[in-house]
């Protein structure tokens, strides 16, 4: 089905909030599958969410972790928000944040084409011309936008369901135990992939 039908399931109707501001022409969640759309496909899963740069950014899922350990045994509530937003300013729109990485790397040249996060590779993708700048933009708020909501969502479900049914506590607890051993000190992203 989905070898024949694939084009007509994977468009579909784009609202009119999302054409105000030029979103649907811009952005990898509303374009049609067609060549840009398959170029940023390529460059959000080789370039910016690969397994190697996610692992580069262990250090900022620590600091998450280690304020939600904070919160559990002080009894207190998690607000996911803010550790998450505490990783990006929010002070500085995403233009920006791109501008002033271009101003460091005219003045240090040894960081000009590192790619070691997202601030490093989108300037070398628009430097590339592989990318514009409002598609930059647009990419970051589907990248960002994407990660959080649907990552807070399941994050929310999943808790949800172990409150209300423990013995599935016991039971994923047994699975963990079972798959990394019984002293881990912590689930790393190649553990479940």
């Amino acid at each position: 089905m989905f070898l024949k039908s694939d084009q007509v399931l994977a468009n579909r109707t784009i609202p009119d909030s999302v054409k105000a501001g030029n979103h649907d022409k811009l952005s990898m969640s509303w374009l049609p599958i067609s060549p840009k759309w398959s170029t940023l496909r390529k460059i959000s899963s080789i370039k910016i969410l690969s397994t190697q740069r996610l692992d580069a950014s262990q250090a900022k899922v620590n600091q998450v972790l280690a304020y939600v350990q904070d919160c559990c045994t002080k009894m207190q509530p998690v607000d996911i928000g803010r550790p998450v937003m505490s990783l990006v300013d929010p002070k500085i729109v995403f233009q920006d944040i791109i501008h002033e990485r271009q101003k460091i790397r005219l003045v240090n040249h040894s960081v000009a084409k590192q790619a070691n996060n997202v601030l490093d590779t989108l300037p070398n993708l628009y430097e590339e011309n592989e990318l514009t700048m409002d598609e930059i933009d647009h990419l970051l708020v589907d990248i960002f936008d994407a990660g959080t909501d649907t990552t807070a969502s399941i994050l929310e479900s999943a808790l949800t369901e172990l409150v209300k049914n423990p013995e599935l506590i016991v039971k994923a607890q047994n699975e963990i135990e079972k798959t990394l051993g019984k002293d881990f000190p912590s689930i790393q992203e190649s553990d479940i992939s």
